[in-house]
């Protein structure tokens, strides 16, 4: 499974979609160097991703011609979370994409998974924005909290939800999907085989600092990625 996400712009605003789906676990790494260069010659698109040999793991970005000449560099921590700095005026842009251990992992896996995030956000610059997006795992519910998770999530809070709520706190991250009200074909992001459950578990999260740069963020149902997500975490980012 690779957890992705797709970059461009539009009318001046930077526009971001989330997806997961499966992929080959042979990966091509490129340096920043070559992904300008191949920007240069006309490639309109260019992925970013770390390697992996095991087919359930995996994170990767996207980007196109124009997002692509502003990379400054991009980190691959482990196969679950990657960083990518973009330049920008009069700040440059951090993007941390996830996937997080299922509910069938230990405690071990998910402890190191956020050891891995926290130091991904530690070489990122407070004044810089942050987004942070991906398949989490966790469901949040539609209880609000504080100023971090707004009322229009989905589902039933859990434990792995709880935990992710516990980092925004500590990290001022909100969780963008939750502040937005859509009908409910527009928050879930996962379904069950057979259909017979969907969830909210892949999140779009920017720095709290930043709020007000997210216009919006919303799932895309229609979209076929042969997965058992869908096209999650769409969101458009005032830069």
């Amino acid at each position: 499974m690779l957890t992705s996400t797709l970059f461009g712009r539009k009318n001046g605003i930077l526009r971001g979609q989330t997806s997961s789906t499966k992929y080959s676990p042979t990966w091509e790494k490129t340096s920043t160097k070559e992904v300008k260069e191949q920007a240069e010659n006309g490639r309109h698109s260019h992925s970013v991703a770390p390697g992996g040999t095991e087919s359930e793991k995996g994170v990767g970005i996207i980007v196109d011609q124009t997002v692509t000449k502003a990379i400054k560099g991009y980190w691959a921590l482990s196969d679950r979370v990657l960083l990518v700095k973009i330049a920008g005026k009069p700040v440059d842009l951090n993007i941390i994409q996830v996937y997080a251990p299922t509910a069938n992992s230990n405690d071990e896996d998910l402890d190191k998974f956020y050891n891995e995030l926290d130091t991904a956000k530690t070489q990122c610059k407070s004044q810089d924005p942050l987004i942070i997006m991906g398949d989490f795992n966790a469901k949040v519910g539609t209880e609000k909290v504080d100023d971090i998770v707004g009322k229009h999530g989905l589902g039933i809070r859990n434990e792995r939800g709880e935990k992710l709520i516990e980092w925004c706190q500590t990290n001022n991250i909100i969780m963008g999907n939750t502040w937005f009200q859509q009908p409910p074909r527009r928050k879930w992001t996962w379904k069950s085989p057979g259909d017979e459950t969907r969830n909210q578990i892949d999140y779009m999260m920017i720095s709290k600092r930043y709020r007000n740069a997210l216009l919006l963020a919303k799932t895309y149902p229609s979209v076929d990625c042969y997965s058992a997500h869908i096209q999650g975490g769409a969101a458009s980012v005032d830069t």
